[in-house]
C-alpha cells in the first residue's frame, strides 16, 4: 500500500494557522473496510481522487465504524480475581446492579456471562467458565472435560477480540490449554496476574526487611518484586507447555477500582496491550467507551483522536451544507465541532460521569474536579456553548491567538491530505482545514486538563498557584507586587525599574505561589485614531493567561482603551479583579469612599461585561499598608484566596 511520507502535523498544541498544510492519516487509524474503500475509490479515480469524493464514500463508512463492538474474553482458575477485575474495569462496585458476584467460597461463574460497560454496551467483558464448572441439576463438581468444553463455549470464544488469562501463583493444565486453543483461534492472548496488593501483602510478612521503604507503588523494592512474579509466571506457562511466552504478554495487577482506575502496577500497560490488538474502529470504541486516568493512556487517546476524530469532522463538513462565516467566506457547520467536542471529552474521561467516577476513587470531591475542568477547557466551553455564525467566529478568534480572520481566509488555511491507499497528495478545501485546526486545538487543550487532572485528583503536587497581573503600568505597581510578596522596594539591590516592558516575568512568592506580570497590550499609532493590538496580544500572552487561576487588572486614574482591551482578553481566560493603587489609606472617610465610587462608575462606562462590585479594590501599594491588611488589602487578600480555593490550593 503507498503511504505518503510527508510531513506530520504537529501535535505538540503549536499548531497556527500557517502551519495547517498538511493532514497525514495513518493506516493504523483506519479500519479495514474503510481502507477498503479508499482502494475502490483509488482505483475508479487513480492516485489523486478529488476530495469531496472521497468525503462522501468515508464520511458512510467512518459512521458505521461507530457501531463495531469490542469483545474481551475472560478467562481463569477459581478465586484468580476475574470478578473484581470486571467490576472495576468497568467501573461498578460489588453488589451494585449489573456487578459480578465476587466470592471467596467457590467458583461462581458455571456459565458464560456477558458484563457490557455502563455507559457504552459495545465494550463488553466476556466471563467464560474456568478449569471446574457445576453441573446446576445435581450441584456436584465435575472434571474438567476438554471435548465438552469447546462444544459448550467455541461460537463465544470466536466472537472476542482478545482474551485476558488470569493465573495465580499455581498455573493448571487446564487454563494452559485453554490458552492454546484461543491461540489457535488467532486471537491475542494476555495473562494476567492480578490481586498483587495480597502478594505484597504476604510477602511484606514474611520478610519483614525486603520493603525497607514501604509497599508504595513507586519504591525500587516493590517494582523488584512485581517484576520477579512477572518472570515466575512467564517460567510457570513455559513450563506447562505454553511455548514462547514474551514478557509484554504477563501483566501483574491489583484488580480493586482505585487501583485499576489510576492505572497503578502494570494495569496501564495491561490497557495499552489490549488497544494494541484491535482494529481501528474497535480502538475507537474502547477509546471512547471506557472510564480510566492512567495519564500514560492520555496521551494515546489524544494521538488517536488527533487522527482520526479530525479527519472524520474534516470529511463530514465537506459534504454537509454548513452556514457561511461572515467576512471569512468559509463554511462551517457547527454541530460537528459540537459533536467532536463531545466525544473527545468522554474519550479524555473529563465528562461528568467520568469525574463522578474519579471522585469516587480519588481524594477530590466531584464539584472540586468539575471546577478544575471548567477552568482549563476555554476553547472546548466555548464551542460547547456556540450557536450560529457569530460564535463560530468567536471560536476561531480564540482558537488562532491572535491571526485575524483575513489572515485565515486569504493565507493560512490551505491543506493538503495524505492518507493511506491512495497515494499522492489530496488537495483539501480551506473549510476543512479551519475544522482541522479548530479541532486540533481543542484536543490539545483537553489533553493537557486530562494530565493536570490526574495528578490534582490523585493528591500529587499539583503545579504552583499562579497570580496574574495585567493593565496599566501604573506608578505603585511594582510597590505593591514588592509589598504583597513581603519585600520593601528599597531593600532591592538595585530596585525594580518601574518602566514598561514586552516581555512576560515570573515573580516567586514561595515555593508554589507566583505572580506572573504581563505587560501593556501595544498600541498601534494612525493618522485618524490609536487602535490596541488585541489580536497580538492574544497570540503572544493567550496561553499564559488561561494558566493563571486568578487575574489582577491594574487600572490608572483613567480606564484607558489599553486596560479595557487587556481586561476583555483576560475574562476570556479566566477570573479577573479589578486593582486601583492610590496613595492613601482608603477607609470610611469621605475621601475614601469617593475614590471607590468613582472607580467603580468608570469600570460601569466602559462595559466590560457583568461585572460584580466585589471584584473591584481600591489598594494602597505601601508596604506597610499591604503587610498590615490595612483599607481593602484583606478584601482582595480573600478574593484571591477565593479563587484559590477553586482550585484546592489554598495552601499556596
Amino acid at each position: 500500500m503507498a503511504m505518503a511520507s510527508s510531513q506530520q502535523f504537529p501535535t505538540d498544541g503549536s499548531v497556527r494557522p500557517g502551519e495547517v498544510d498538511q493532514l497525514t492519516i495513518s493506516e493504523d487509524h483506519l479500519s479495514r473496510d474503510e481502507l477498503d474503500e479508499l482502494a475502490r475509490i483509488r482505483d475508479e479515480d487513480g492516485d489523486t481522487p478529488d476530495f469531496e469524493k472521497i468525503a462522501h464514500r468515508m464520511t458512510l463508512k467512518l459512521q458505521d465504524a461507530e457501531h463495531a463492538t469490542v469483545n474481551i474474553g475472560i478467562v481463569g482458575e477459581a478465586g484468580a480475581g476475574k470478578s473484581t477485575f470486571i467490576n472495576s474495569f468497568r467501573g461498578i462496585k460489588p453488589g451494585e446492579e449489573g456487578a459480578a458476584e465476587v466470592s471467596a467460597i467457590r467458583h461462581t461463574t458455571n456459565a458464560v456471562t456477558r458484563y457490557p460497560v455502563p455507559d457504552n454496551k459495545n465494550i463488553v467483558l466476556v466471563d467464560f467458565p474456568g478449569v471446574i464448572f457445576r453441573n446446576t441439576r445435581t450441584d456436584v463438581v465435575e472434571e474438567f472435560n476438554t471435548e465438552s468444553y469447546l462444544g459448550l463455549y467455541r461460537a463465544d470464544m470466536e466472537e472476542c477480540d482478545v482474551f485476558l488469562v488470569f493465573v495465580t501463583c499455581r498455573v493448571s493444565n487446564n487454563i494452559i490449554w485453554i490458552a492454546n486453543e484461543v491461540r489457535k483461534m488467532k486471537k491475542s492472548v494476555l495473562f494476567v496476574r492480578s490481586k498483587f496488593d495480597v502478594d505484597l501483602a504476604n510477602e511484606s510478612r514474611d520478610n519483614r526487611r525486603r520493603f525497607p521503604n514501604g509497599t508504595s507503588t513507586t519504591t525500587a523494592e516493590v517494582q523488584r518484586f512485581q517484576e520477579e512474579l512477572r518472570k515466575v509466571t512467564k517460567k510457570e506457562l513455559e513450563r506447562l507447555s505454553y511455548t514462547e511466552v514474551k514478557e509484554n504478554m504477563v501483566f501483574v495487577i491489583c484488580g480493586l477500582s482505585e487501583e485499576v482506575a489510576s492505572g497503578t502496577y502494570d494495569m496501564t500497560s495491561l490497557r495499552k496491550a489490549i488497544y494494541n490488538t484491535l482494529t481501528a474502529d474497535k480502538k475507537g470504541v474502547l477509546i471512547n467507551g471506557l472510564v480510566e486516568f492512567a495519564t500514560d493512556m492520555v496521551h494515546d487517546k489524544a494521538e488517536y483522536l488527533r487522527s482520526r476524530e479530525v479527519i472524520a469532522a474534516a470529511v463530514a463538513n465537506t459534504v454537509i451544507s454548513a452556514t457561511p462565516i461572515p467576512g471569512l467566506g468559509l463554511a462551517l457547520d457547527i454541530g460537528i465541532l459540537v459533536g467532536g467536542y463531545h466525544r473527545s471529552k468522554r474519550a479524555l474521561c473529563l465528562n461528568d460521569n467520568s469525574l463522578r467516577q474519579l471522585a469516587a476513587v480519588g481524594n477530590k470531591d466531584f464539584e472540586s474536579l468539575k471546577k478544575f475542568v471548567d477552568r482549563r477547557l476555554v476553547l472546548g466551553e466555548k464551542i460547547k456553548n456556540a450557536s450560529g455564525p457569530v460564535a463560530i467566529r468567536t471560536i476561531i478568534g480564540l482558537a488562532a491567538s491572535g491571526v485575524t480572520l483575513g489572515a485565515l481566509a486569504f493565507t493560512s488555511l490551505a491543506m493538503r491530505v495524505a492518507l493511506p491507499v491512495v497515494g499522492g497528495i489530496i488537495a483539501a478545501p480551506a473549510s476543512a482545514a479551519l475544522v482541522v485546526y479548530i479541532m486540533r486545538k481543542m484536543i490539545n487543550e483537553m489533553e493537557a486538563c486530562a494530565i493536570e487532572l490526574h495528578e490534582y485528583a490523585f493528591g500529587e503536587e499539583p503545579s504552583p498557584a499562579n497570580i496574574g497581573m495585567v493593565g496599566k503600568d501604573c506608578p505603585g505597581r511594582t510597590e505593591f507586587l514588592n509589598a504583597i510578596r513581603g519585600i520593601r522596594s528599597n531593600d532591592l539591590k538595585p530596585p525594580i525599574p518601574e518602566k514598561s516592558s514586552k516581555k512576560l516575568k515570573e515573580h516567586e512568592s514561595s515555593e508554589n505561589l507566583v505572580f506572573v506580570e504581563f505587560p501593556s497590550p501595544q498600541v498601534k499609532k494612525s493618522f485618524f485614531r490609536d487602535t490596541i493590538d488585541e489580536d497580538g496580544y492574544r497570540k503572544n500572552y493567550g496561553d499564559d493567561l488561561k494558566l493563571c487561576d486568578v487575574c489582577l487588572v491594574f487600572v490608572d486614574k483613567d480606564v484607558t482603551a489599553e486596560t479595557v482591551a487587556v481586561a476583555k482578553i483576560a475574562q476570556e481566560r479566566t477570573k479577573v479583579l479589578f486593582v486601583r493603587l492610590n496613595e492613601f489609606h482608603p477607609s470610611a472617610n469621605q475621601s475614601g469612599a469617593s475614590v471607590i465610587n468613582a472607580f467603580r462608575k468608570q469600570l460601569e462606562k466602559v462595559k466590560l461585561g457583568d461585572i460584580d462590585m466585589s471584584d473591584v479594590f481600591i489598594i494602597s501599594p505601601e508596604y506597610d499598608a499591604v503587610t498590615q491588611d490595612i483599607g481593602e488589602t484583606p478584601a482582595l487578600r480573600r478574593a484571591i484566596f477565593k479563587e484559590l480555593q477553586d482550585v484546592d490550593k489554598t495552601d499556596r
